[in-house]
Protein backbone atom coordinates (compact mmCIF):
# COMPACT_ATOMS: atom_id res chain seq x y z
CA UNK A 1 0.00 0.00 0.00
CA UNK A 2 2.85 2.30 0.85
CA UNK A 3 4.47 1.62 -2.53
CA UNK A 4 1.22 2.49 -4.37
CA UNK A 5 0.91 5.75 -2.42
CA UNK A 6 4.46 6.67 -3.33
CA UNK A 7 3.76 6.00 -7.05
CA UNK A 8 0.66 8.23 -6.97
CA UNK A 9 2.63 11.00 -5.29
CA UNK A 10 5.37 10.51 -7.86
CA UNK A 11 2.89 10.79 -10.73
CA UNK A 12 1.43 13.96 -9.27
CA UNK A 13 4.90 15.44 -9.22
CA UNK A 14 5.53 14.42 -12.83
CA UNK A 15 2.21 15.67 -14.35
CA UNK A 16 0.78 18.73 -12.65
CA UNK A 17 -2.57 20.19 -13.78
CA UNK A 18 -0.74 23.09 -15.37
CA UNK A 19 1.58 20.80 -17.30
CA UNK A 20 -1.37 18.64 -18.33
CA UNK A 21 -3.16 21.68 -19.79
CA UNK A 22 0.02 22.69 -21.62
CA UNK A 23 0.36 19.21 -23.11
CA UNK A 24 -3.33 19.16 -24.05
CA UNK A 25 -3.04 22.54 -25.77
CA UNK A 26 0.13 21.43 -27.55
CA UNK A 27 -1.61 18.26 -28.72
CA UNK A 28 -4.61 20.26 -29.93
CA UNK A 29 -2.38 22.68 -31.82
CA UNK A 30 -0.50 19.76 -33.38
CA UNK A 31 -3.84 18.19 -34.38
CA UNK A 32 -5.03 21.43 -35.99
CA UNK A 33 -1.68 22.04 -37.65
CA UNK A 34 -1.69 18.55 -39.20
CA UNK A 35 -5.19 18.99 -40.62
CA UNK A 36 -4.42 22.51 -41.86
CA UNK A 37 -1.22 21.37 -43.57
CA UNK A 38 -2.72 18.33 -45.29
CA UNK A 39 -5.94 20.14 -46.18
CA UNK A 40 -4.49 23.30 -47.68
CA UNK A 41 -1.71 21.58 -49.60
CA UNK A 42 -3.42 18.35 -50.66
CA UNK A 43 -7.00 17.47 -49.66
CA UNK A 44 -8.55 20.82 -50.57
CA UNK A 45 -7.49 20.24 -54.18
CA UNK A 46 -9.91 17.30 -54.19
CA UNK A 47 -12.71 18.30 -51.84
CA UNK A 48 -12.44 22.08 -51.52
CA UNK A 49 -12.85 23.09 -55.15
CA UNK A 50 -15.29 25.96 -55.58
CA UNK A 51 -18.25 25.77 -57.97
CA UNK A 52 -18.32 26.04 -60.98
CA UNK A 53 -15.03 24.11 -61.12
CA UNK A 54 -15.19 20.34 -60.73
CA UNK A 55 -12.87 17.45 -59.90
CA UNK A 56 -13.73 13.98 -61.17
CA UNK A 57 -15.45 11.35 -59.06
CA UNK A 58 -12.54 8.87 -59.10
CA UNK A 59 -9.95 11.35 -57.85
CA UNK A 60 -12.28 12.24 -54.99
CA UNK A 61 -13.24 8.75 -53.86
CA UNK A 62 -9.70 7.38 -54.28
CA UNK A 63 -7.84 10.44 -52.93
CA UNK A 64 -5.65 10.83 -56.02
CA UNK A 65 -4.58 14.50 -56.32
CA UNK A 66 -2.01 13.83 -59.06
CA UNK A 67 -4.77 12.71 -61.46
CA UNK A 68 -6.93 15.83 -61.09
CA UNK A 69 -8.27 17.24 -64.34
CA UNK A 70 -9.84 20.46 -63.09
CA UNK A 71 -12.61 21.72 -65.36
CA UNK A 72 -15.65 23.95 -65.63
CA UNK A 73 -18.93 23.14 -67.34
CA UNK A 74 -19.13 25.10 -70.59
CA UNK A 75 -21.31 24.66 -73.67
CA UNK A 76 -20.21 26.33 -76.90
CA UNK A 77 -21.90 24.23 -79.59
CA UNK A 78 -24.34 26.04 -81.91
CA UNK A 79 -27.26 23.65 -81.30
CA UNK A 80 -28.07 21.86 -78.08
CA UNK A 81 -30.46 19.15 -76.99
CA UNK A 82 -33.71 19.73 -75.11
CA UNK A 83 -34.58 18.51 -71.65
CA UNK A 84 -38.23 17.49 -71.31
CA UNK A 85 -39.04 20.56 -69.19
CA UNK A 86 -37.90 22.69 -72.17
CA UNK A 87 -39.80 20.77 -74.83
CA UNK A 88 -42.48 22.79 -76.61
CA UNK A 89 -43.81 19.90 -78.71
CA UNK A 90 -41.15 20.30 -81.36
CA UNK A 91 -40.62 17.40 -83.75
CA UNK A 92 -38.09 15.01 -82.18
CA UNK A 93 -35.61 12.94 -84.16
CA UNK A 94 -33.96 11.14 -81.25
CA UNK A 95 -35.15 10.79 -77.66
CA UNK A 96 -32.33 9.80 -75.30
CA UNK A 97 -32.60 7.93 -72.02
CA UNK A 98 -29.74 6.77 -69.83
CA UNK A 99 -27.50 7.24 -66.82
CA UNK A 100 -25.04 10.00 -65.95
CA UNK A 101 -23.36 9.70 -69.38
CA UNK A 102 -26.63 10.98 -70.85
CA UNK A 103 -26.99 13.67 -68.23
CA UNK A 104 -23.77 15.66 -68.26
CA UNK A 105 -22.19 13.73 -65.38
CA UNK A 106 -18.61 14.46 -66.45
CA UNK A 107 -19.03 18.25 -66.51
CA UNK A 108 -16.30 20.07 -68.45
CA UNK A 109 -16.61 21.31 -72.01
CA UNK A 110 -19.79 20.20 -73.79
CA UNK A 111 -20.58 17.35 -71.38
CA UNK A 112 -23.67 16.14 -73.31
CA UNK A 113 -23.07 13.85 -76.28
CA UNK A 114 -26.62 14.82 -77.33
CA UNK A 115 -25.38 18.34 -78.14
CA UNK A 116 -22.93 16.88 -80.66
CA UNK A 117 -25.77 14.88 -82.22
CA UNK A 118 -27.73 18.11 -82.47
CA UNK A 119 -24.89 20.33 -83.76
CA UNK A 120 -22.86 17.96 -85.94
CA UNK A 121 -25.66 15.73 -87.21
CA UNK A 122 -28.51 18.24 -87.23
CA UNK A 123 -30.93 16.21 -85.11
CA UNK A 124 -33.58 17.50 -82.75
CA UNK A 125 -32.67 15.61 -79.57
CA UNK A 126 -34.81 15.30 -76.46
CA UNK A 127 -33.37 13.89 -73.22
CA UNK A 128 -35.67 12.36 -70.59
CA UNK A 129 -35.21 11.22 -66.99
CA UNK A 130 -38.12 9.01 -65.89
CA UNK A 131 -37.34 8.87 -62.17
CA UNK A 132 -40.40 6.69 -61.46
CA UNK A 133 -38.51 3.66 -62.77
CA UNK A 134 -35.07 4.07 -61.25
CA UNK A 135 -32.58 2.25 -63.49
CA UNK A 136 -35.16 0.01 -65.18
CA UNK A 137 -34.90 1.89 -68.47
CA UNK A 138 -36.59 -0.78 -70.57
CA UNK A 139 -39.73 -0.77 -68.43
CA UNK A 140 -39.68 3.03 -68.50
CA UNK A 141 -39.90 2.93 -72.30
CA UNK A 142 -42.55 0.19 -72.13
CA UNK A 143 -44.68 2.29 -69.79
CA UNK A 144 -44.31 5.34 -72.03
CA UNK A 145 -45.37 3.17 -74.95
CA UNK A 146 -48.32 1.48 -73.23
CA UNK A 147 -49.64 4.72 -71.73
CA UNK A 148 -49.68 6.55 -75.06
CA UNK A 149 -47.05 9.07 -73.89
CA UNK A 150 -44.79 8.12 -76.80
CA UNK A 151 -47.66 8.90 -79.17
CA UNK A 152 -47.59 12.40 -77.69
CA UNK A 153 -43.80 12.86 -77.97
CA UNK A 154 -43.56 11.04 -81.33
CA UNK A 155 -39.78 10.49 -81.46
CA UNK A 156 -38.47 8.92 -84.66
CA UNK A 157 -35.92 6.95 -82.61
CA UNK A 158 -35.15 6.21 -78.96
CA UNK A 159 -31.51 5.97 -77.91
CA UNK A 160 -31.01 3.85 -74.82
CA UNK A 161 -27.61 4.43 -73.16
CA UNK A 162 -26.01 2.61 -70.24
CA UNK A 163 -22.51 2.35 -68.86
CA UNK A 164 -21.09 -1.09 -69.69
CA UNK A 165 -20.61 -2.24 -66.08
CA UNK A 166 -24.32 -1.79 -65.31
CA UNK A 167 -25.82 -3.34 -68.44
CA UNK A 168 -26.33 -6.84 -67.02
CA UNK A 169 -27.95 -5.57 -63.83
CA UNK A 170 -30.25 -3.26 -65.76
CA UNK A 171 -31.19 -5.29 -68.82
CA UNK A 172 -30.44 -9.01 -68.28
CA UNK A 173 -33.56 -9.60 -66.23
CA UNK A 174 -37.22 -10.47 -66.55
CA UNK A 175 -39.12 -7.48 -67.95
CA UNK A 176 -42.75 -6.61 -67.28
CA UNK A 177 -43.84 -5.91 -70.85
CA UNK A 178 -47.31 -4.92 -69.63
CA UNK A 179 -45.95 -2.15 -67.39
CA UNK A 180 -48.16 0.91 -67.50
CA UNK A 181 -48.79 4.17 -65.67
CA UNK A 182 -51.19 7.02 -66.25
CA UNK A 183 -49.99 9.26 -69.05
CA UNK A 184 -50.39 12.33 -66.85
CA UNK A 185 -48.23 10.82 -64.09
CA UNK A 186 -45.54 9.95 -66.61
CA UNK A 187 -45.54 13.38 -68.28
CA UNK A 188 -45.41 15.11 -64.87
CA UNK A 189 -42.50 12.86 -63.87
CA UNK A 190 -40.61 13.68 -67.07
CA UNK A 191 -41.11 17.41 -66.50
CA UNK A 192 -39.59 17.14 -63.03
CA UNK A 193 -36.99 14.48 -63.78
CA UNK A 194 -33.49 15.45 -62.59
CA UNK A 195 -30.16 13.69 -62.56
CA UNK A 196 -28.04 14.10 -59.44
CA UNK A 197 -24.64 13.77 -61.13
CA UNK A 198 -25.28 16.87 -63.20
CA UNK A 199 -25.52 19.03 -60.06
CA UNK A 200 -22.46 20.54 -58.42
CA UNK A 201 -22.40 20.70 -54.65
CA UNK A 202 -22.05 24.16 -53.14
CA UNK A 203 -21.44 22.89 -49.60
CA UNK A 204 -18.24 24.19 -48.05
CA UNK A 205 -15.94 21.53 -46.62
CA UNK A 206 -14.47 21.90 -43.11
CA UNK A 207 -10.70 21.53 -43.18
CA UNK A 208 -10.70 19.13 -40.23
CA UNK A 209 -11.87 15.92 -41.86
CA UNK A 210 -11.13 12.19 -41.91
CA UNK A 211 -10.09 12.67 -45.55
CA UNK A 212 -6.85 14.18 -44.24
CA UNK A 213 -5.99 10.77 -42.79
CA UNK A 214 -7.27 8.76 -45.75
CA UNK A 215 -5.34 10.67 -48.41
CA UNK A 216 -1.80 9.86 -47.17
CA UNK A 217 -2.82 6.39 -46.01
CA UNK A 218 -4.44 5.40 -49.33
CA UNK A 219 -1.51 6.74 -51.34
CA UNK A 220 0.89 4.74 -49.18
CA UNK A 221 -1.18 1.60 -49.71
CA UNK A 222 -1.31 2.18 -53.50
CA UNK A 223 2.45 1.58 -53.55
CA UNK A 224 1.79 -2.06 -52.64
CA UNK A 225 -1.77 -2.72 -53.85
CA UNK A 226 -3.68 -1.37 -56.90
CA UNK A 227 -6.83 -0.84 -54.82
CA UNK A 228 -5.11 0.05 -51.53
CA UNK A 229 -5.74 -3.43 -50.07
CA UNK A 230 -9.47 -3.06 -50.75
CA UNK A 231 -9.89 0.24 -48.93
CA UNK A 232 -10.22 2.26 -52.14
CA UNK A 233 -13.22 2.30 -54.46
CA UNK A 234 -10.93 2.28 -57.48
CA UNK A 235 -7.86 0.62 -58.96
CA UNK A 236 -4.68 2.51 -59.85
CA UNK A 237 -3.07 0.78 -62.82
CA UNK A 238 0.06 1.74 -64.73
CA UNK A 239 -0.22 2.40 -68.47
CA UNK A 240 2.42 1.76 -71.11
CA UNK A 241 2.33 5.39 -72.31
CA UNK A 242 1.11 8.88 -71.49
CA UNK A 243 -2.62 8.96 -72.25
CA UNK A 244 -3.81 11.83 -70.03
CA UNK A 245 -2.86 15.49 -69.65
CA UNK A 246 -2.37 15.44 -65.89
CA UNK A 247 0.63 15.16 -63.57
CA UNK A 248 0.26 11.38 -63.27
CA UNK A 249 -0.29 11.02 -67.01
CA UNK A 250 0.41 7.29 -67.36
CA UNK A 251 -1.78 6.01 -64.52
CA UNK A 252 -5.30 4.71 -65.10
CA UNK A 253 -7.87 5.28 -62.38
CA UNK A 254 -10.51 2.60 -62.95
CA UNK A 255 -13.72 2.34 -60.96
CA UNK A 256 -13.84 -0.81 -58.84
CA UNK A 257 -17.07 -2.01 -60.47
CA UNK A 258 -15.44 -1.85 -63.92
CA UNK A 259 -13.53 -4.93 -62.79
CA UNK A 260 -15.93 -6.65 -60.37
CA UNK A 261 -18.80 -6.48 -62.89
CA UNK A 262 -16.86 -8.66 -65.36
CA UNK A 263 -18.00 -11.80 -63.56
CA UNK A 264 -21.58 -11.10 -64.66
CA UNK A 265 -20.68 -10.68 -68.33
CA UNK A 266 -21.62 -14.24 -69.29
CA UNK A 267 -23.02 -15.51 -72.62
CA UNK A 268 -26.30 -16.32 -70.85
CA UNK A 269 -26.70 -12.81 -69.44
CA UNK A 270 -25.69 -11.03 -72.64
CA UNK A 271 -28.09 -13.23 -74.65
CA UNK A 272 -30.98 -12.40 -72.30
CA UNK A 273 -30.15 -8.71 -72.54
CA UNK A 274 -30.00 -8.87 -76.35
CA UNK A 275 -33.34 -10.70 -76.47
CA UNK A 276 -34.91 -7.96 -74.34
CA UNK A 277 -33.54 -5.27 -76.67
CA UNK A 278 -34.89 -7.13 -79.71
CA UNK A 279 -38.34 -7.43 -78.19
CA UNK A 280 -38.37 -3.75 -77.25
CA UNK A 281 -37.26 -2.89 -80.80
CA UNK A 282 -40.19 -4.89 -82.19
CA UNK A 283 -42.66 -3.05 -79.95
CA UNK A 284 -41.31 0.32 -81.03
CA UNK A 285 -41.17 -0.67 -84.70
CA UNK A 286 -44.92 -1.33 -84.59
CA UNK A 287 -45.26 2.37 -83.76
CA UNK A 288 -42.85 3.43 -86.50
CA UNK A 289 -40.05 4.15 -84.03
CA UNK A 290 -36.50 2.82 -84.01
CA UNK A 291 -34.51 1.58 -81.01
CA UNK A 292 -30.85 2.58 -80.75
CA UNK A 293 -28.76 0.97 -78.00
CA UNK A 294 -25.51 2.64 -76.98
CA UNK A 295 -23.54 0.90 -74.22
CA UNK A 296 -20.91 3.36 -72.97
CA UNK A 297 -17.64 1.43 -72.76
CA UNK A 298 -16.08 1.20 -69.30
CA UNK A 299 -12.86 3.14 -68.82
CA UNK A 300 -11.04 -0.04 -67.75
CA UNK A 301 -12.27 -1.94 -70.81
CA UNK A 302 -11.24 0.79 -73.26
CA UNK A 303 -7.71 1.16 -71.86
CA UNK A 304 -7.22 -2.56 -71.13
CA UNK A 305 -4.58 -3.20 -73.82
CA UNK A 306 -2.46 -0.30 -72.52
CA UNK A 307 -2.29 -1.52 -68.92
CA UNK A 308 1.16 -2.81 -67.94
CA UNK A 309 1.34 -6.11 -66.01
CA UNK A 310 -2.41 -6.32 -65.54
CA UNK A 311 -3.48 -9.16 -63.21
CA UNK A 312 -7.20 -8.64 -63.87
CA UNK A 313 -9.51 -10.11 -66.50
CA UNK A 314 -10.57 -8.63 -69.83
CA UNK A 315 -14.23 -7.66 -70.12
CA UNK A 316 -15.92 -9.85 -72.80
CA UNK A 317 -19.08 -7.71 -73.04
CA UNK A 318 -18.58 -6.21 -76.52
CA UNK A 319 -17.02 -9.39 -77.91
CA UNK A 320 -20.10 -11.36 -76.84
CA UNK A 321 -22.67 -8.79 -78.00
CA UNK A 322 -21.22 -7.87 -81.42
CA UNK A 323 -22.04 -11.11 -83.32
CA UNK A 324 -25.56 -11.52 -81.92
CA UNK A 325 -28.58 -11.05 -84.18
CA UNK A 326 -30.05 -7.59 -83.58
CA UNK A 327 -33.26 -5.91 -84.64
CA UNK A 328 -32.11 -2.66 -83.06
CA UNK A 329 -29.30 -0.27 -83.99
CA UNK A 330 -26.17 -1.00 -81.98
CA UNK A 331 -23.63 1.77 -81.30
CA UNK A 332 -20.28 0.11 -80.59
CA UNK A 333 -18.58 2.79 -78.49
CA UNK A 334 -15.61 0.56 -77.68
CA UNK A 335 -14.74 0.02 -81.34
CA UNK A 336 -15.19 3.71 -82.16
CA UNK A 337 -13.10 5.00 -79.26
CA UNK A 338 -10.44 2.30 -79.69
CA UNK A 339 -9.67 3.84 -83.08
CA UNK A 340 -8.98 7.16 -81.35
CA UNK A 341 -6.89 5.49 -78.67
CA UNK A 342 -4.72 3.76 -81.28
CA UNK A 343 -3.90 7.20 -82.65
CA UNK A 344 -2.43 8.03 -79.24
CA UNK A 345 -5.15 10.54 -78.50
CA UNK A 346 -5.13 11.71 -74.89
CA UNK A 347 -8.04 12.43 -72.55
CA UNK A 348 -10.69 10.30 -74.25
CA UNK A 349 -11.81 9.72 -70.69
CA UNK A 350 -11.03 12.26 -68.00
CA UNK A 351 -8.06 10.99 -65.98
CA UNK A 352 -9.88 11.62 -62.71
CA UNK A 353 -13.37 10.45 -63.69
CA UNK A 354 -15.51 7.44 -64.61
CA UNK A 355 -16.93 9.45 -67.52
CA UNK A 356 -15.59 10.05 -70.99
CA UNK A 357 -14.76 13.59 -72.09
CA UNK A 358 -16.15 15.79 -74.84
CA UNK A 359 -13.42 14.34 -77.11
CA UNK A 360 -15.16 10.96 -76.89
CA UNK A 361 -18.60 12.46 -77.57
CA UNK A 362 -17.21 14.27 -80.59
CA UNK A 363 -15.42 11.15 -81.89
CA UNK A 364 -18.49 8.93 -81.55
CA UNK A 365 -20.96 11.33 -83.13
CA UNK A 366 -18.63 12.20 -86.03
CA UNK A 367 -17.76 8.56 -86.73
CA UNK A 368 -18.81 7.64 -90.28
CA UNK A 369 -20.32 4.36 -89.11
CA UNK A 370 -22.36 6.22 -86.52
CA UNK A 371 -23.69 8.57 -89.20
CA UNK A 372 -24.73 5.61 -91.34
CA UNK A 373 -26.37 3.85 -88.42
CA UNK A 374 -28.48 6.88 -87.58
CA UNK A 375 -29.72 7.47 -91.12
Amino acid sequence: MQKITKKIISLKKIITPKEFIKKWIAGLLLFIAYHALVWFFFTSRLLGVDVPLQVGDLARIGYCPQSIHLRERTIDLPKTHLEFSEWQRESIDIMTLGDSFSNGGASGQNPYYQDYLASRNGYNVLNINPSLFGENYIEAIVALLNSGALDTIKPKAIMLESIERSTVGRFAQSINWDRNESQKALIDDLKNGKWGDAKLSKDKQVFITTANYKLPLYNLFYLFSPNAFGYSGLYKLKLDSSLFSVKDDSTLLAYKQDITSIFGMTPKNITLMNDNFNHLADLLAAKGMRLIVMPAVDKYDLYYDHISHNPYNRNPFFDLLRPMEKRYTFIDTKAMLSVELKKGRKNIFYADDTHWSNLASEAITSNEEMKLLLQ
